[in-house]
């Protein structure tokens, strides 16, 4: 399925991708199954590994069946139907909806392996700079060698150094940094955990079934330019282990099953960055789409390269001259939700805000749906976070 370098015809490609992740292997599928020369460039083997919550949300779920492999990614993962949330005082109530676990080790191979059988061709190469050309993208690699391309879209996740080069984004550093490790136990979760527990603050932790006694926990927290958020994180994690009930029966009855692995990541997509440059485009977690309260972005990854797949297909047809349809479109879909986000920081200090929010939610239809938006990603927090939020949540 990868092909080395050496092994790639001597070509103008249609559109070049450098990151096989689920935004770059959507955007592969689908301009593949629309005919184009597609290549997806992966610097790492796959499969690979990558430090992630393991969790797909229903907007996740619906890309997959839009893109064709749901049924293999059900059939491959694990199915829950509730997702319990803990305020800081340690109230809960539960999110029902579908969620499907699967690491992303299996994930990503799955979803490269579908770009591959819709036509694209994928390859093992690191690009260390993509520059302009007259009528293409130059994407050179650490071999010396050169891929020519129409257009490039690059997808590398929070490893943003071939976008920033190209003035794609504004701040190169991540927003924020999760640490997770898998578990093994004979405790029975039913549902998925994320707590904002009092002893996790400034951050959150997660508890996800992924089915045969087996689990990912983790936790992760906002930098804001917080020193030693690293040795911090850790501390959360083994008081989480510790002092949080749910977790302490899972290891009463189990055992950390691989190390604490970390990795940062890009929640603030917003105005700053410029996202294209005429034949590039950058898409997903590079250019920041990734919920900051849950930590969760593979929907809105994936949702971020269809509209770039789009507009790609209008360009290598003709109709369009560059990208910039592409960046007004993100904008429209995601702007006010992270603006949203950025506006509602402030509030997640106060922890009793939290807990009358957590006390409230089963008596309130209003506060019930909008705090399943939050969690879902389909909501403006600030329908919430808001004195006006607060009101209406006691009289509706």
């Amino acid at each position: 399925m990868q092909l080395s370098i050496h092994q790639l015809p001597d070509q103008l490609w249609d559109i070049a991708i450098i990151g096989a992740g689920p935004a770059g292997t959507t955007a592969a599928t689908l301009l593949a199954k629309h005919g184009f020369s597609v290549l997806l460039l992966e610097r790492h083997h796959i499969p690979r590994d990558k430090v992630c919550g393991d969790v797909l949300l229903p907007d996740a779920i619906a890309m997959l069946d839009k893109l064709g492999p749901l049924d293999q990614v059900r059939q491959a993962g694990h199915t829950l139907n509730s997702m319990r949330i803990y305020s800081p005082g340690r109230y809960s109530f539960d999110i029902d909806a579908e969620y499907l676990t699967l690491p992303r080790r299996q994930l990503d191979t799955l979803l490269a392996r579908h770009a591959h059988q819709s036509g694209a061709t994928i390859c093992h190469a690191t690009v260390t700079i993509v520059t302009h050309e007259s009528d293409h993208a130059a994407l050179h690699l650490d071999t010396g060698q050169l891929i020519r391309a129409r257009l490039c879209l690059i997808a590398t996740g929070s490893q943003v150094d071939t976008a920033h080069k190209l003035g794609l984004v504004a701040d190169p550093h991540p927003d924020a940094l999760a640490m997770r490790c898998y578990l093994e136990s004979e405790s029975t979760l039913p549902h998925g955990i994320l707590s904002y527990d009092r002893e996790l603050r400034p951050g959150y932790a997660w508890i996800f079934p992924l089915g045969n006694g087996r689990y990912n926990v983790g936790c992760g927290m906002l930098l804001h330019g917080q020193p030693d958020a690293g040795r911090k994180l850790r501390t959360m994690f083994d008081r989480f282990c510790a002092d949080f009930p749910p977790m302490q029966q899972l290891l009463a009855n189990g055992k950390l099953i691989s190390h604490l692995t970390g990795a940062g990541i890009r929640t603030s997509f917003g105005p700053s960055d410029l996202i294209s440059r005429e034949r590039i485009c950058a898409i997903g977690e590079t250019i920041g789409t990734t919920f900051p309260f849950t930590g969760e972005g593979i929907g809105t990854a994936m949702r971020s390269a269809q509209i770039a797949a789009d507009h790609a297909a209008i360009i290598l047809s003709g109709e369009a001259p560059a990208f910039e349809p592409a960046v007004i479109s993100m904008h429209n879909s995601f702007d006010e939700l992270f603006s949203g986000y950025r506006k509602t920081e402030r509030w997640l200090k106060y922890g009793w805000v939290n807990d009358l929010i957590a006390r409230r939610v089963e008596k309130s239809r209003f506060l019930k749906q909008a705090c399943r938006g939050i969690i879902l990603g389909t909501a403006n927090p600030n329908e919430v976070y808001s004195l006006k939020g607060i009101v209406k949540a006691f009289l509706k």
